[in-house]
């Protein structure tokens, strides 16, 4: 049963950190993670993903990993995203 994780993001330009991120669609899907990503109408330059993942270590894995830390420093990610875990009851 796969994980589901909300995310907020602090971004210098929304559209620089969409770019970003749409073009990280392979390593998501390598790593058997789906997201999709929401702009936040009220704050522009906050961005909001919803997703799944296998586990909650896959995805630490995945979202800690050097290139991950790269793409979010080219992506223009202002601050540590608020990642929350949830489980469907």
């Amino acid at each position: 049963m796969s994980l589901t994780i909300l995310i907020a993001l602090e971004v210098n330009d929304f559209d620089t950190w969409f770019n970003v991120f749409d073009a990280s669609s392979d390593a998501r899907t390598a790593a058997g993670i789906v997201a999709t990503a929401y702009k936040n109408i009220d704050n522009p330059n906050t961005a909001h993903l919803i997703g799944t993942a296998p586990s909650r270590d896959s995805f630490i894995e995945f979202f800690s990993s050097p290139e991950m830390q790269e793409r979010q420093k080219r992506a223009g990610v202002k601050a540590p995203p608020v990642v929350t875990f949830l489980a469907e009851v």
